[in-house]
């Protein structure tokens, strides 16, 4: 089996023998199955509030998008290659799990004081579990987001976390913050440094509205790079216009 045939299995409780000798071969996809089954331990233990309707609607829609996608080799499919690919649905499949879940997690942070709020925050960002970190990410209020301490920890998983899911969502959760100096160093080392193309588009969009000295060089510099992907070289391409 290959790893697009295993994907729709990730999340069953028993596998059959050959998904499970596949998983026992491929550190990505069994990597994959331990974020999924955690990201499902951790909304069965918050999602005591239901989402608004409208955004169970998003998120089905969402969804049937996705599996168009999967079945028709077009649009972005067609020039995104595989490396890209696959990362890129399970993160699109992220975004949607967590939305909901960050429904749950913010009315229970929004019952406590803002002190409470960055100290659960911080909390989240810190712990030893990458879905636990992502939650985190999601559930950051427009409040906590100003404190110091909370963009500290935002910079510190987009430097070291192992996770490209945590760090891409850790990116978007610090674009408000490219204003400070020290951010947005941060996120132009994150550009020039980390290989993932994920990552590498996520810096590109949080710094497209940045476009000091500093941040023309680093994207003259990244366009230098000889195996860079060509959605990430034309998005560079339009920043630099």
């Amino acid at each position: 089996m290959t790893c697009p045939d295993v994907e729709p299995f990730l999340l069953d409780p028993q596998l059959d023998a050959e998904t499970q000798a596949h998983l026992d071969s491929c550190a990505e996809c069994r990597a994959i199955r331990a974020e999924l089954m955690d990201s499902q331990t951790l909304l069965r233990a918050h999602m005591d509030t239901p989402a608004p309707p409208a955004m169970r609607t998003a998120f089905y829609s969402m969804l049937g998008d996705l599996q168009n996608a999967q079945r028709t080799p077009t649009g972005w499919r067609s020039w995104v290659s595989p490396r890209v690919a696959r990362p890129l649905r399970w993160a699109v499949a992220f975004v949607a799990v967590f939305a909901l879940g960050a429904v749950s997690m913010s009315l229970l942070q929004g019952r406590s004081g803002p002190g409470a709020e960055v100290n659960g925050v911080l909390s989240q960002l810190e712990d030893a579990s990458p879905t636990m970190r992502l939650t985190g990410v999601y559930t950051i209020s427009d409040e906590a987001a100003t404190q110091e301490q909370v963009r500290e920890a935002l910079v510190a998983l987009i430097q070291t976390d192992p996770s490209v899911n945590v760090r891409v969502a850790a990116l978007e959760a610090l674009a408000p913050s490219l204003p400070h100096a020290d951010v947005r160093t941060a996120v132009v080392q994150v550009l020039g440094s980390d290989p993932e193309p994920l990552v590498q588009l996520a810096a590109l969009r949080a710094l497209e509205s940045h476009t000091s000295p500093e941040v023309r060089q680093a994207l003259d510099e990244l366009l230098e790079t000889p195996d860079l992907e060509p959605l990430i070289r034309e998005h560079v391409r339009s920043i630099l216009l």
